[in-house]
């Protein structure tokens, strides 16, 4: 079964999906029409069924998981060790507060065959420093094999860096630039 999944916009053109698509959602419908391809969705986005309003149906990022963790005092540690200065995460503290709300290092991959690192994709509901001001911080972690798949299916696209937005891209460049990109792209992964 091929997943159709959400994989960025061009947020100049279209701000308001800013706060309403994630990457690594998982497209369900359009106008009522149950999406089977990317094709299938980019041809319904640009026909007559669609005007100024689109209704779109998703499944809000099924493989990914939100941490909501509260720091004790302003700029403690999350406990949280990203691989290379990226978006992966290499290690969670045992002792470290990202634990303690449930975070772990390692998670199934999207085929639930192995493990895999997590990828931060959303720090703040946005792609924002993990060492972000405030006592409150929400975290939207990903399997590494989604986020691998989803980057490598969008470079196969010869127009792919016109969607890229670098203002965004501050945790990795690696990982986080695909919150720049409005396509759809399938997944061969159930």
């Amino acid at each position: 079964m091929h997943l159709i999944l959400i994989c960025g916009w061009k947020q100049k053109e279209h701000p308001m999906l800013y706060n309403a698509l994630h990457i690594g959602d998982r497209l369900i419908s359009i106008e009522g029409i149950t999406i089977k391809t990317a094709a299938e969705a980019h041809k319904i986005l640009h026909s007559h069924y669609c005007g100024l309003y689109v209704n779109i149906v998703i499944r809000r990022v099924p493989h990914g998981q939100v941490f909501v963790i509260h720091r004790e005092s302003e700029g403690q540690t999350l406990g949280i060790v990203q691989e290379n200065n990226t978006a992966v995460i290499e290690t969670v503290e045992a002792d470290g507060l990202a634990a303690r709300h449930g975070l772990t290092a390692r998670t199934k991959t999207c085929d639930e065959v192995s493990l895999t690192n997590w990828v931060l994709t959303e720090i703040n509901g946005l792609r924002d420093r993990l060492n972000s001001v405030g006592r409150d911080i929400s975290i939207l972690v990903q399997p590494l094999d989604l986020i691998k798949q989803l980057k490598k299916q969008m470079k196969s696209l010869k127009n792919y860096k016109d969607y890229i937005l670098q203002e965004h891209a501050v945790a990795s460049r690696d990982y986080l630039d695909w919150e720049g990109q409005y396509r759809i792209l399938e997944n061969m992964q159930n």
